[in-house]
């Protein structure tokens, strides 16, 4: 029962139709049944009273009959009488009583001689009669058999003519009582058919009225409301220029009305909102670093396009997802104690940081950088959450940057080194083959000596120009570069450092290294390399470079005999700002040596790696794509 009263409710909790048809359906039920009992109850009391009315003008009727009766004496007519009238149709009994309680005279022999308490209403419910008194009664009792009766009780009383026989009328007012049964058995079945025949007419006004109010809330309220509520959803599916159109003077027309202001206030805000999520958004794309904000439950709601150019992702990958996915590369939130977590750090103390971090790429390559962070509060849905507002910077740039400084000093450098040294050695070598060249001025021993000097001036112009192609700013357009003169050439730059540190160099360089790239970027890596090996040798060594190909690569390898890299640290050698330098010769290096090496042999579609032992030195690996013939 229980499960039928939930269902029940539950059909009618889906729509406001069905809730004022199940409200109006159960009103008139419950109209219908008030209505019926009322008319049965009153439509009862009305045929009752007129079968009293009826029964008593019998009964006088009956009474003036038998007091002719009893005057004659006439006492077998007198019983007569009683056996006549109880054959009519309607009556079921009749009885003449003594004013003691007793029957004298009985439609039914099984009546005579029983005595009845009158004055404890045995007659009937309510017609309890004291000694003496004459007014007359009516009242519906039950027979026997259960059925309906109409009891009249109609007490005779005392007159003059009848002093003879029954006294004083003072002393004995009442000479008996008449008591007679009249049949009401059709009186249910009449009062039923009525009752049914008002209430049906009553059902039909009040069903005929249910359907004209249903008619105007239909018209008036619920088609009104369905299009407020049809309207209102396409707004929150994002069609905004949708409207009620209400037109009218009621009260849901005037709010259709107001509901399509609110609509278009909501339209305008929406677009004002758009455009400054537009401004915002260009604004943060105008940053070079990468931008992010992260939320509290670590999902990033918004990032620049610098961040997605940096970590090679799109929009659709980052938005929505985890922080540690889009940067690290995680299933799950970095491990505080070896990562700082922004997110968690600031939660924790509300101040802004800056921490390094290593970022992997879409593509799964390593990316350093420098993590700003700084906590920003904000209010959404009645309660205040921590946004986490990053700025990332990519150190690789700081890393080209350098690379680009060296270049630049290298210029000055060159640029220098020619107004200071090659133009004076040009012109002092002019004015020597301006000697050479002079008949009868020189010996044959001043001939050699001044060959001599011009070879060494040809020598120091050769250095200047070296030194000129390592300054040379990085083409465009990639050339072909010869490895084995590139290298050569470098090294004879730095023999004078080596010779000052007591290192010995070695070059083993087969023939045909030719890759395609930048010859600056690839002078700049062997000096860094080489340079790297003079720091890892305080006490001198020997230096070994070699050059072979390998697989369609070009394999240049620089080996030191030196102090060596620790295992640990060998996963981060290449990593930008970071140096052991200061552990081994006692001067603090930049850490960006090794991390440009990296940049450029990676810019090269090549790669570099190390081997090294602590104590026994380190080999430097560098492979670069052989040029094709």
């Amino acid at each position: 029962m229980s499960g039928i009263a939930s269902g029940l409710l539950g059909w009618l909790d889906v729509s406001l139709r069905r809730k004022l048809a199940g409200v109006l359906l159960a009103a008139l039920a419950a109209a219908s049944l008030v209505f019926l009992v009322f008319l049965v109850t009153l439509y009862r009391e009305r045929l009752v009273s007129e079968r009293q009315t009826a029964a008593a003008q019998v009964t006088q009727l009956l009474q003036a009959t038998l007091e002719n009766a009893m005057l004659k004496r006439d006492i077998d007519g007198l019983r007569d009488v009683v056996a006549r009238l109880a054959t009519q149709s309607d009556v079921e009994r009749v009885m003449i009583l003594e004013p003691s309680g007793e029957v004298r005279f009985a439609s039914s022999e099984a009546d005579l001689g029983r005595v009845l308490d009158l004055a404890g209403g045995a007659l009937c419910p309510g017609c309890a009669l004291a000694p003496g008194e004459t007014r007359a009664m009516t009242a519906v009792v039950q027979s026997a058999d259960g059925d309906e009766m109409i009891r009249s009780v109609q007490p005779v009383r005392n007159r003059e003519p009848c002093q003879g026989c029954h006294g004083p009328i003072a002393a004995n007012p009442v000479n008996g009582i008449l008591v007679v049964d009249y049949l009401a058995g059709g009186l249910q079945g009449s009062m039923l058919r009525a009752g049914l025949l008002m209430s049906g007419l009553g059902l039909v006004a009040a069903g005929l009225a249910v359907v004209g109010v249903w008619l105007a809330l239909e018209a008036w309220v619920l088609r009104p409301l369905g299009r407020l509520g049809s309207v209102g959803a396409r707004l929150g599916a994002g069609e905004l220029s949708a409207r009620v159109g209400s037109t009218g003077r009621d009260e849901i027309a005037v709010l259709g009305r107001r509901f399509d202001a609110m609509a278009g206030d909501i339209e305008r805000y929406m677009e004002v909102l758009a455009s400054r999520e537009r401004f915002l958004q260009a604004l943060l794309d105008a940053i070079p670093d990468g931008i992010r904000v992260i939320g509290p439950d670590f999902g990033v709601e918004m990032v620049n396009r610098a961040f997605l150019e940096l970590h090679g992702s799109s929009d659709l990958q980052v938005v929505g997802a985890p922080c540690y996915r889009s940067s690290h590369g995680r299933d799950s939130p970095c491990p505080t104690p070896l990562v700082t977590c922004p997110l968690q750090e600031l939660t924790r103390s509300g101040a802004s940081l800056t921490c390094r971090h290593r970022h992997v790429r879409a593509d799964g390559s390593e990316l350093f950088v420098e993590v700003s962070a700084a906590a920003f509060e904000t209010r959404r849905d009645g309660r205040t959450e921590l946004l986490i507002i990053e700025s990332i910077r990519d150190l690789s740039k700081d890393v080209q940057l350098s690379h680009e400084h060296k270049l630049s000093e290298l210029g000055m450098l060159a640029a220098g080194v020619a107004h200071e040294i090659y133009n004076p050695l040009t012109s002092i070598r002019l004015a020597l083959r301006s000697l050479q060249t002079t008949p009868g001025r020189s010996t044959a021993g001043e001939t050699d000596y001044l060959a001599l000097i011009d070879e060494e001036i040809e020598k120091c112009i050769e250095i200047t120009y070296r030194l000129l192609k390592l300054s040379m700013p990085k083409s465009r357009t990639p050339t072909l570069v010869e490895l084995n003169q590139l290298v050569a050439e470098v090294v004879s730059l730095l023999q004078g450092e080596a010779e000052s540190r007591n290192v010995a160099i070695e070059l083993d360089l087969a023939d045909n290294l030719r890759i395609v790239g930048s010859d600056s970027e690839m002078r700049m890596l062997v000096l860094n390399l080489v340079q790297n090996a003079f720091h890892a040798m305080p006490g001198g060594g020997r230096l070994a470079i070699s050059g072979r190909i390998e697989a369609g690569e070009v394999v240049l390898a620089v080996k030191d005999d030196g102090v060596g890299i620790p295992e640990a640290d060998l996963e981060r050698i290449f990593h930008p700002f970071w140096s052991r330098r200061a552990d081994r010769d006692g001067h603090a290096g930049t850490g960006l040596g090794l991390s440009i090496c990296h940049n450029i042999a990676t810019s090269h579609d090549g790669r570099i790696g190390v081997r090294s032992e602590v104590g026994e030195g380190s080999v430097f690996t560098v492979r670069l794509p052989l040029a094709r013939p």
